[in-house]
């Protein structure tokens, strides 16, 4: 099986990540998948971030509406995209992974994927989280992120209900890879921006690189 090419936060060397820019790169560049981030606002919308907090004044996401986000937008940077709005542009053509930051956003993430759950996928370093949203919709496909070596990754697994494992490429072996094929679910390795050790991860048969050079990946794998 060919190893998914993962957009990290879309072409993020390219645009600034999590931008609707960066993601339209990640399209045209052929990107099998795109990763993103997720946070609640005070008003319930689900905007692509990867802090807390957002602009010059470290404004915290959850404490704001949408509307007073982007009325605060610090100069030149782009407004903050909503993950409705990256849902329309990219309309099934490829797979969303969003990873869910903020606390207490397991429902409303089911609730605003559940009609696109065939090419959405949800995943967080809160295994809560993932647990959640597997047992609210099932049908959404989620994962766990790790940057550590955890002794029983199967059970982390079954308790959770993930059928991705999302760990740092650096910790990945061909052992772990085994651990995860065995139980059914998918290895996916994050951030991998290195030709060599995008191949020796294919050899080891991961099933997918998370990069912010989806470009550079699709000529590695073509070749």
């Amino acid at each position: 099986m060919p190893v998914e090419i993962i957009a990290h936060r879309g072409a993020s060397r390219e645009h600034q990540e999590n931008t609707l820019p960066a993601f339209m790169r990640a399209l045209e560049l052929g990107s099998d998948a795109i990763e993103l981030d997720v946070h609640g606002t005070a008003d319930g919308q689900l905007v692509i971030h990867h802090d807390p907090v957002y602009g010059a004044g470290r404004i915290p996401l959850a404490e704001r509406t949408l509307a007073q986000l982007r009325s605060e937008t610090a100069d030149g940077a782009l407004p903050l995209p909503t993950l409705p709005e990256l849902l329309e542009l990219v309309h099934g053509r490829v797979r969303l992974y969003v990873e869910v930051k903020g606390a207490g956003l397991a429902q409303l993430v089911v609730e605003l994927l559940r009609p696109y759950a065939s090419w959405c996928a949800v995943h967080s370093f809160d295994h809560r989280i993932a647990r959640d949203v597997h047992l609210a919709e099932p049908s959404i496909r989620t994962g766990i992120l790790t940057s550590s070596y955890v002794l029983d990754p199967a059970r982390e697994l079954m308790e959770s209900g993930a059928v991705d494992y999302w760990q740092h490429h650096e910790l990945v072996d061909s052992a772990l890879v085994g651990v995860i094929h065995r139980t059914g679910a998918r290895l996916i390795c994050w951030t991998v921006n290195e030709p060599a050790r995008m191949r020796k991860l294919a050899q080891m048969g991961v099933d997918g690189i998370c990069t912010d050079v989806p470009g550079l990946a699709r000529d590695v794998f073509a070749a």
